[in-house]
C-alpha cells in the first residue's frame, strides 16, 4: 500500500500546483484587463488631444460682450484708402452706372475726349494704396 499512499500524495501535490496556477492565471487575466483599459483611455485621450489641436479654440467669457467684434489682421495693417476730393459732388454707384450707360448711347454724338474724361473721373473715385 505504500504505492497507493505515494500516488495519493503525488495527486495532492499536483492538485495544489493546478490550483496555484489557476489563481495566477486569474490574477494575470485581471492585470491584462486593467492594462488594456488604461491603454484604451490613453488612446482616447491622445485622439481627443489631436482633435482639439485640429479644431480652432473657442473662447467663452462669462461677461456680456458685444455681438460684433472687429479684428485687424496683418493684411489690413498696411492698406490705406485714399480718396480724391473733386469740385463736383461724389457719385454713387448707380449714378456712375447710369452715366456710363449714357456715355455709351451718346458715343455717336460726342467725341472721344468726352469719353476719356468720364472714364478718368470714374476711375479716380477711390484708390487703394498698398
Amino acid at each position: 500500500m505504500s504505492n497507493r499512499s505515494e500516488l495519493e500524495s503525488r495527486i495532492a501535490e499536483l492538485q495544489a500546483a493546478v490550483n496555484g496556477l489557476t489563481e495566477e492565471l486569474v490574477e494575470t487575466k485581471e492585470r491584462v484587463r486593467i492594462l488594456e483599459t488604461e491603454v484604451d483611455e490613453q488612446r482616447a485621450a491622445a485622439e481627443a488631444a489631436e482633435e482639439t489641436a485640429e479644431q480652432p479654440i473657442v473662447e467663452t467669457d462669462t461677461e456680456a460682450e458685444p455681438a460684433v467684434r472687429e479684428w485687424t489682421t496683418k493684411s489690413d495693417d498696411h492698406v490705406e484708402v485714399v480718396k480724391h476730393e473733386r469740385n463736383e459732388p461724389a457719385q454713387t454707384d448707380e449714378e456712375t452706372d447710369s452715366s456710363a450707360t449714357e456715355t455709351v448711347t451718346d458715343a455717336d454724338k460726342s467725341d472721344e475726349s468726352q469719353d476719356a474724361d468720364s472714364d478718368a473721373s470714374a476711375e479716380e473715385s477711390d484708390i487703394i494704396v498698398a
